[in-house]
């Protein structure tokens, strides 16, 4: 957060209300929300946006120009297509799955693979905690602990950014790999954070 690449790129930060006033996630100083090898939550999409830049860029790499740094272009947060295909595709199987894990029916609760409402948890928890619900692509907590912000719109008035995975409150449906949530960008949340992953053009 202190790094310049951090701060310049989070100058552009939509309409958000007191935004000039951050600098720091809303959550940061909040034992419940600050676990160590827990997910950063009670950030925007403009703050996730500068944060998984400020951790992706490379040595000697110069800021994106004003265009990419427009909140339609987003490279370094996943798009909804590249997030479910992490969470649910298996190659061995050449299919989707409906959780990262397999499948689930209704006898059967997901605790045990996710940190949902079902697990009784009720905060966030280190990503590892539940190795029982990594993707077939070795991901972590793509169901459960916190919603992830996505790059992509999710509406075509540009008006709401797209949010995967469920949270620790959330029920099985929301933790599904194709289950969509939205907010506006400049909304922050204690159960929303982000998962950085650089796309290159």
């Amino acid at each position: 957060m202190e790094t310049t690449t951090f701060q310049r790129f989070l100058q552009n930060r939509g309409e958000a209300p007191d935004s000039d006033e951050w600098d720091r996630p809303r959550n940061w100083d909040d034992p419940d929300y600050s676990h160590p090898g827990a997910p950063v939550v009670g950030v925007s999409w403009f703050e996730s946006r500068a944060c998984a830049h400020a951790m992706l860029v490379n040595a000697g790499e110069p800021l994106p120009s004003s265009a990419d740094q427009s909140e339609s272009h987003c490279p370094w947060l996943p798009s909804e297509t590249e997030w479910e295909r992490a969470a649910s595709w298996n190659a061995k199987n050449d299919q989707r799955q409906e959780y990262p894990w397999g499948e689930w029916s209704q006898n059967e609760s997901p605790r045990q693979h996710c940190n949902i409402h079902d697990s009784g948890l009720g905060q966030i928890s280190p990503v590892i905690a539940f190795p029982a619900g990594i993707s077939p692509s070795g991901c972590y907590e793509m169901s459960g602990n916190v919603w992830e912000w996505q790059a992509n719109w999710y509406d075509e008035d540009k008006d709401w950014k797209g949010l995967r995975g469920g949270a620790f409150g959330s029920g099985p449906r929301n933790a599904r790999c194709a289950y969509r949530g939205l907010n506006p960008p400049a909304v922050w949340n204690y159960n929303g954070g982000f998962r950085a992953a650089r796309t290159d053009f």
